[in-house]
This record gives C-alpha cells, structure tokens and sequence, in this order.
C-alpha cells in the first residue's frame, strides 16, 4: 500500500510545475482561511471594482472620459446601496419585529385548531400526539427566542464590522 502511494507522489509531483501550483494553492488556501477577517473587506472592494468595471468601460465607449465614467458609475453605486439600506433593510426588519410579536398568537391558533382535531378525525388523530406536538413547539419557540436574545447581543460586534465595511469597501473600490 505505501509503495502504491509513493508510486502515485513520484508520478504526480516530478513535475516542478505541478510542485508550484499545489504549494501556491495550499499557501493561498491558508492564507485566506486564517486570515479571512483581516482580508474580507479588500476581497469585497476587489469583486466590486471588478463589477462595477463592466459599466465603466460601457460608458468610456459611449464618449465619457474614464473619471467621469467612474463617478457616475460609483454614484450610482453609491445610490442604490444606501436604498438598500435606508429603504430596504428597515422594513425587513420591521417585518421580522411583527413576526416576533405575532408569532405567540400564531401558535394559539394553531394549537387551538390542533386540538380540534381529534373532535373532528378520531381515527386518524390522537390528542395526546397533539399535546405533544404543542409542547415540543412551545419548547422551540423558547429556545429559539433564547438563541435570538444572545444573538442580537452579539451582533453590536456585527454592527460595528459593518459600520467599518461601509466606509472602508467604497475608498477600496474608488482606488482600485
């Protein structure tokens, strides 16, 4: 088995090439990996330098010089991103909020109109599944209302990484 796998290194790894390629890979890959939180804003101005490059050239064809053509292209850019989050994401969050407030009563309901069942369709339903049923559904819901109590605690962090990335990811995308 060992004299099989050296079989295989030899013939795979005498080329100095493909001893280039895998190292730069392996050392790529690590690097991205440990260092993902330090990286992820310069990785993210380069995709968005590399999108917002297509409609640059665009209008540079069309006549506009190349400053004019970046400044209207990251107006825009600019434009829509701040819908995005001034319009957008503040009544997403609203809808989450009303889903929060009225999931209790969604959950009478449905525990209401399950123990009516066992009324309605006695040979197909038992009432102690049902009771069942609801308590493993009010346990969830608790431990979910947990889970989300730590999480907005810890998103404060989120936030200020965000704060950071909407001022750092623009100046990255204007200079490259």
């Amino acid at each position: 088995m060992l004299e099989m796998l050296l079989q295989w290194y030899r013939r795979r790894f005498a080329d100095p090439q493909a001893v280039a390629l895998f190292t730069l890979l392996i050392v790529g890959f690590c690097i991205i990996f440990f260092f993902s939180n330090i990286l992820a804003p310069l990785l993210v101005a380069i995709v968005l330098a590399y999108l917002l490059e297509w409609p640059t050239h665009i209008l540079q064809r069309v006549g506009c010089s190349r400053v004019v053509a970046v400044s209207i292209i990251l107006t825009l850019f600019a434009g829509i991103s701040a819908m995005v989050i001034l319009i957008i994401a503040p009544t997403a969050w609203q809808q989450g909020l009303n889903l929060v407030t009225d999931l209790p009563s969604m959950v009478n309901r449905f525990n209401e109109f399950a123990q009516t069942l066992p009324d309605r369709y006695p040979a197909l339903v038992d009432a102690g599944i049902i009771d069942m049923m609801a308590d493993n559904l009010r346990g969830r819901l608790s431990s979910m209302a947990e889970t989300a109590v730590k999480m907005s605690v810890a998103s404060l962090i989120g936030m200020f990484t965000l704060a950071i990335y909407l001022v750092l990811v623009p100046l990255m995308v204007f200079f490259y």
